[in-house]
């Protein structure tokens, strides 16, 4: 990854100077070998280069992205508006495009998970029975969480959401 020539393409943009960027928390020469990609840096120096450029790391993400969001976040957005607008052709779509993501990468949790929520939003518009694969999968990675990110209550939101509009059905 390129995390090094983003810092720099940031702090150029910014016209901050290299004294006011670096603070006494790395040394222009480590600077230098990170931005040239020759090593990497601690969190903590890349935290403090982020706090210093006034950037958050989700703003340094889509950065570092060449300004989009990455894939997920793209097809996650699709999905909650296919699913808030209930269209089932849109979602028929999202479900084959984020199953693709999912075989081309089969440890990634994050794309299994909204692989199984897309099916999910997709039964719940079609009017159809959850799929009780997806529905277990979503369940267990829930319960198992001891510590609930951002990203786990998206999760939860969405499941919410599905189960409450299933109900109103009824």
């Amino acid at each position: 990854m390129k995390y090094g020539p983003t810092i720099s393409d940031i702090r150029k943009a910014k016209k901050i100077s290299l004294k006011n960027l670096l603070q006494d928390q790395m040394t222009p020469s480590s600077y230098s070998r990170f931005v040239d990609k020759k090593t990497e840096t601690s969190v903590n120096n890349f935290v403090a280069l982020l706090e210093n450029l006034n950037v958050t790391f989700d703003e340094y993400l889509y950065i570092n992205n060449g300004y989009q969001n990455s894939r997920y976040d793209q097809l996650y957005r699709k999905l909650t508006t296919a699913l808030k607008a209930d269209d089932a052709p849109a979602l028929i779509v999202l479900v084959n495009q984020i199953n693709a993501f999912a075989q081309s990468s089969p440890d990634n949790l994050r794309m299994k998970n909204l692989l199984d929520m897309a099916m999910l939003a997709l039964n719940h518009v079609q009017g159809d029975p959850l799929n009780p694969t997806a529905r277990e999968d979503l369940v267990k990675y829930l319960i198992n969480c001891e510590t609930w990110t951002h990203y786990k209550i998206m999760i939860f939101y969405n499941f919410i959401f599905i189960f409450f509009h299933l109900h109103l059905r009824r």
